[in-house]
């Protein structure tokens, strides 16, 4: 399957319905082919990155007696500060990249190789650390100790212990260094070759094929986590070589006009100073960013701890676990079905503002009715299918509420201000959880942001009605002296409000 450009049909011949995106045209077919390409990476990064890293990890880690501190600071802290870091980077070489083979599937395709090295390393850890021990014993013993100084509440465990985690956690954050680049560049890759007319289409089926996968690893897979964990680990990062080659060569790039350089580079610190004024100085994107980073924070709260309660609290196996929370799975796909066709007869706000209440509900009702496997499985499978329900409602409000002529630059400021949230208050849950002795508390934590979130939402809103509301709602923008001394419309404007 190939995405190439097609020919023109000869002049007896009735046109194929053509769809175009830049200097790409597809008919139906070619545009299939796109979209199984595309759709078979996303399943492929859901099912490795989201199914097997980020539970295995976590039982491996349950398993060396790391604690909720510990857990949270690796699948949490260290993953959130290198995507702040990094994702900007990554984003904007890959805009500037010019290659035979386009500017978002070079770095695709290079990044593969060293990202399955990375992710077997993961998988063979304690053999890894055990050849470090014959090999050097005082580099091994070294290496241990730094694990039980830097990694939080490990100092009761055994140096055998601290050496293997020290190995796992230097090949988890090569692991996450390298998985940055498709984590980065796939999602950029979208509206490079997905025509804008059937983006919904594909956004649709993209969540579609997130829950698919992951239904196919709790359901069938993730029972193995504990008897052969190195197993899903080989098998994740086979499939993950085969499959994103593959889509390197399946999907094809058009033509992009050349990088235009400036004629002086600003130093990297004003350059810098003028993105944080310009992101940070109006008091309507703080209540933005804080309402949309406190939910993603109380998701991936949930995201990373309700495993841990399943196995710990109610004491289920991984088998089990997988099973039971396998439901929410399939039944998240309907809301994506169904609003996929209405929701864009109602703002994101307004649809948010009005099922974020739902998800607070869920939230507080999981902490008080959840007793035993029945009742895990259906709260579970109502909260997640709430939040589904929220995701599908306002999957658009970036683009609708951010500047459209910096929609890049506003949304990566989102992006900084929850990672490094999210590198501070990951490990804090997992504290939290350790201090009050009862993972169950987790649902509060996660009612808590959510409830939080939904004050934000409320002062958004008063600011977007404010600001024009459906009809008039401009977004409004902050210069620099330098750049509104620049660009007529903010002439003598400045960063401050």
């Amino acid at each position: 399957m190939t995405a190439l450009t097609p020919q023109p049909a000869p002049d007896d011949v009735p046109a194929a319905p053509r769809f175009s995106v830049g200097t790409l045209s597809y008919t139906s077919r070619q545009l299939y082919c796109v979209f199984f390409w595309m759709l078979w990476g996303d399943f492929v990064l859901t099912l490795m990155d989201g199914g097997v890293v980020s539970n295995v990890v976590k039982l491996q880690l349950a398993k060396l007696g790391a604690s909720n501190t510990t857990i949270g600071f690796l699948d949490g802290t260290m993953t959130a500060i290198l995507s702040a870091i990094g994702v900007a980077a990554i984003s904007t070489a890959s805009d500037r990249h010019r290659g035979p083979r386009g500017r978002r599937v070079p770095f695709l395709f290079w990044s593969t190789p060293p990202l399955v090295i990375c992710l077997l390393g993961v998988a063979f850890s304690p053999q890894l650390a055990d050849a470090l021990a014959h090999a050097s014993p005082r580099l091994a013993a070294w290496f241990g100790s730094l694990a039980a100084t830097v990694l939080p509440g490990t100092s009761s465990l055994s140096p055998t212990t601290h050496l293997v985690l020290a190995v796992l956690t230097t090949t988890l954050t090569l692991y996450r260094v390298f998985e940055l680049v498709p984590g980065t560049v796939y999602y950029c890759l979208w509206p490079d070759v997905i025509p804008a007319k059937r983006m919904g289409m594909f956004a649709c089926l993209f969540r579609v094929v997130a829950a698919l996968g992951m239904f196919l690893f709790n359901r069938y897979l993730l029972k193995y986590a504990g008897s052969h964990p190195q197993a899903l680990y080989v098998g994740a990062a086979a499939l993950y070589l085969v499959s994103f080659a593959a889509l390197s060569f399946g999907v094809r790039e058009g033509e992009y006009p050349p990088v235009a350089e400036p004629d002086a580079r600003p130093h990297p610190l004003r350059r810098a100073y003028q993105y944080v004024c310009e992101s940070y100085s109006s008091p309507f994107y703080w209540k933005f960013f804080l309402m949309s980073g406190s939910i993603i924070i109380a998701i991936k709260s949930l995201n990373a701890f309700v495993i841990l309660f399943g196995t710990r609290t109610l004491g289920l196996t991984p088998g089990r676990y997988g099973e039971l929370i396998s439901y929410k799975d399939l039944t998240t796909i309907i809301p994506f079905l169904i609003l996929a066709v209405v929701i864009d007869r109602y703002h994101p706000l307004r649809a948010g503002l009005a099922t974020l209440v739902a998800v607070v509900v869920a939230g507080v009702a999981s902490f008080f009715l959840i007793h035993n496997e029945s009742s895990f499985a259906i709260c579970i499978t109502a909260l997640y299918t709430v939040i589904a329900i929220y995701q599908a409602a306002t999957g658009a409000i970036n683009a609708r509420m951010l500047p459209r002529e910096r929609f890049g630059q506003f949304n990566s400021a989102n992006v900084i201000v929850w990672q490094l949230s999210w590198a501070v208050l990951s490990p804090g849950c997992g504290k939290f959880l350790d201090l009050v002795g009862d993972n169950r508390f987790l649902f509060l934590w996660f009612s808590a942001f959510a409830c939080f979130s939904l004050v934000m939402t409320i002062l958004v809103y008063r600011d977007w009605k404010r600001l024009g509301g459906d009809e008039e709602y401009v977004a409004p923008l902050s210069e620099t002296p330098e750049r509104s001394a620049q660009t007529g419309p903010f002439a003598g404007a400045s960063c401050r409000r």
